[in-house]
């Protein structure tokens, strides 16, 4: 499915239609940051309170887009840092990014924090245990506060299936295999490109 079709598309600078996205946790996040727009406008930061999630808190990360190279995690959910084995909290997430991948998860946070639009990806990570699973998460940008960095708040679950164990590895790598990438609009439009 793809999120950015003709019929889920608002009117420029209009709210987005709802969207199935099959998971509670996703509708949840989702009617709240729409919740909190002010008219067309994303939401900005200091209006999102991270409390009013808190069901899904050790689901979320929020990053701050500094660059092409250069995605911060300002924080980060219990159950993430639990399945990345790290509290990537204050690092650079790119920087356990698969290689490669690593320019299409660059480019993503770009437009997503930038055009702005959200997105839904689905893909795999290889842990250090060496676990192997397959996840999706939902990104959706926010307004920072002036001066600093687009911002993203973003909900991560583990998809259930049959977990694969290869040989471990020194350090996570998020992203080694991207399944699925679709765009939503949010009355700005999406990449036409990608």
């Amino acid at each position: 499915m793809n999120l950015a079709e003709a019929d889920r598309r608002p009117a420029p600078g209009g709210k987005a239609h709802p969207v199935d996205f099959n998971h509670p946790g996703f509708s949840t996040l989702f009617d709240y940051w729409q919740s909190v727009r002010r008219g067309p406008a994303i939401p900005h930061a200091s209006d999102f309170d991270l409390l009013e999630l808190a069901g899904w808190l050790p689901d979320i990360v929020i990053l701050d887009v500094v660059n092409q190279e250069c995605a911060m995690t300002r924080f980060t959910g219990t159950a993430v840092a639990e399945r990345l084995g790290m509290d990537p909290t204050g690092q650079n997430v790119l920087t356990i990014q698969a290689k490669s991948s690593f320019d299409q998860a660059a480019r993503a946070y770009q437009s997503i924090a930038n055009l702005p639009c959200g997105a839904l990806a689905r893909y795999c990570s290889v842990y250090s245990s060496g676990r192997e699973a397959t996840a999706r998460s939902l990104y959706l940008p926010l307004k920072p506060p002036s001066g600093e960095a687009p911002r993203l708040i973003a909900m991560s679950m583990r998809e259930d299936g049959g977990t694969v164990y290869a040989e471990t590895i020194e350090r996570t790598m998020t992203g080694t295999r991207i399944l699925s990438l679709d765009w939503l609009d949010l009355g700005f439009g999406v990449p036409a490109k990608f």
